[in-house]
């Protein structure tokens, strides 16, 4: 394998990624609870797809809400036990003894930090899925839009960020 000559630490989990883990599947469970409480005012057929403007554009069956809460659910689950392998990772510069800790505690952290962003993200389109089909309305409200847009925005800028950050300070030291 790629990488098997990194080190395998045992890292402790700070306060913030704890508090994170929990924001993340309280998150999933607030709209799974919205989701299961809301479903029998559901409609057969509820918003599925959304336009850049927020328009509706396509219907679904009423079921899929449930697909997006598995999904969203088994997402989340997957990269929060993949924060126990940070040797796994991908790292902008080659990781040995002497920098492996800090690496690793790093990329967990913007590893939790995308999983929570994650979680809203899904949350957010669950919730406008229900809503919209509750109320019938063809198009999204203009903060969703823009919570959507800021927050697919720091799910791709964030880590890159991080990466060129990294880099830079690791080449000034080196």
């Amino acid at each position: 394998m790629f990488n098997e000559n990194r080190p395998k630490l045992k890292l402790t989990k700070t306060k913030t990624q704890k508090a994170l883990d929990i924001a993340t599947f309280g998150t999933l469970l607030l709209a799974s609870i919205y989701a299961i409480i809301s479903y029998s005012t559901l409609p057969d057929q509820v918003p599925m797809h959304f336009n850049l403007s927020g328009k509706v554009d396509d219907y679904g069956n009423k079921n899929t809400v449930w697909v997006l809460i598995i999904l969203a659910f088994g997402l989340c689950y997957g990269l929060f036990k993949l924060n126990n392998y940070p040797h796994l990772f991908n790292y902008p510069n080659p990781i040995t003894e002497d920098n492996a800790e800090s690496q690793y505690k790093s990329a967990i952290k913007i590893m939790s930090l995308v999983n929570f962003m994650m979680a809203l993200l899904f949350a957010l389109i669950i919730y406008q899925i229900v809503s919209l089909g509750i109320s019938g309305e063809k198009k999204t409200t203009v903060w969703s839009e823009y919570l959507i847009y800021a927050i697919v925005s720091i799910m791709i800028f964030g880590p890159l960020i991080w990466v060129i950050k990294t880099t830079v300070s690791s080449s000034k030291k080196g």
